[in-house]
């Protein structure tokens, strides 16, 4: 299903005037901008970065951009990745590439080690056939470029990473840093793994905000073991933080420490941001570039309209930027205005 609908939206983009797209880039750049936002991971879900390069050049975004290539697919097989080897800016780079693996609970899409609490027998599936994805994963050890996986379910979880001990050892997987793209299914028996081959976590607190169909999906006795976050950063998994939806990361902080699906994983307002910043930094190789302020790094910074730290949590969603600097430059100013 994720591939059906992004192979559309991606033939729909591509005829899409190249004047609309350069609007649109800057419209969420200053949107973004006004928020805070200095840097952004964008998973080319609709242009393949062959055509998004030189839109996002021509729109002439002050902001950081990593763009992420995500091929689509074929009739039961994959497209291979496209040539990703772009001349780096100071603000643009096209590096990594993103694999769908398995769908989600809500759509009981995500591959689980038990049958889906209402649908009996019916434990999800991966979106390939098991030797596709080892070449994706025996292309990836061979690649310079980071892996991306989006992998939901406990199954899939554990299995990939078998498939990753079979042809490389964790010393060596680890140098790579694999992305799994919300890691919902890594569960306490696979943290130890998920450790030592230096998986990196990346949630979206949106995703934690449906309590009611996830109880649905997997049993209340399920649910509780899915979806871990406070118990990976305690295991020592390198986590992250992004959106995936609204663009407001005060929000996801909200939701991040408010876990309605899963409560006792929960995190503290500072632990999100913490991997919203040098979590989301380490999972791009850029931990000694930006994420803290500190001598050295990139001079990013947002002076914000109230204390996240202690503002009553409904008013968090309201927090906008009153001054965003990036590289030493001011880009946003509403103290002026």
């Amino acid at each position: 299903m994720e591939y059906a609908e992004t192979n559309y939206i991606g033939r729909w983009y591509a005829s899409t005037p190249d004047q609309f797209l350069v609007s649109a880039f800057q419209s969420y750049s200053t949107d973004a901008i006004a928020m805070g936002i200095t840097s952004v991971q964008n998973m080319a879900t609709a242009l393949q970065p062959i055509q998004m390069v030189p839109i996002i050049k021509k729109a002439g975004l002050p902001m950081r951009m990593r763009v992420i290539s995500f091929p689509g697919t074929l009739t039961n097989s994959r497209k291979q990745p496209g040539n990703s080897h772009y001349a780096k800016t100071n603000h643009l780079e096209v590096t990594g590439t993103k694999w769908v693996l398995d769908g989600t609970p809500l759509e009981r899409g995500a591959l689980m080690q038990e049958a889906y609490a209402d649908r009996p027998g019916w434990r999800g599936s991966f979106n390939f056939p098991l030797e596709t994805i080892r070449k994706i994963i025996r292309d990836a050890l061979a690649s310079k470029e980071q892996l991306l996986l989006h992998i939901v379910g406990d199954s899939s979880a554990g299995i990939i990473m078998d498939e990753m001990l079979k042809i490389a050892d964790a010393a060596t997987w680890k140098k790579k840093r694999v992305r799994f793209e919300h890691g919902d299914g890594v569960r306490q028996d696979l943290w130890e793994r998920a450790r030592s081959l230096g998986i990196i976590v990346v949630q979206n607190p949106t995703h934690w905000m449906f309590p009611e169909i996830m109880h649905q999906r997997l049993g209340p006795a399920e649910a509780i073991q899915y979806q871990p976050f406070k118990s990976l950063i305690g295991a020592g998994i390198p986590v992250a933080l992004g959106s995936d939806g609204p663009n407001n990361p005060y929000l996801n902080i909200m939701f991040a420490t408010i876990h309605a699906n899963n409560p006792a994983e929960a995190i503290s307002r500072e632990q999100a941001v913490i991997a919203y910043t040098s979590g989301s930094a380490y999972a791009e190789f850029k931990e000694h570039e930006k994420g803290q302020l500190k001598p050295g790094m990139f001079a990013d910074i947002v002076v914000l309209s109230q204390d996240i730290f202690s503002i009553p949590t409904p008013a968090l969603p309201g927090t906008v930027s009153l001054l965003t600097i990036i590289n030493g430059a001011i880009v946003h100013d509403r103290l002026t205005k």
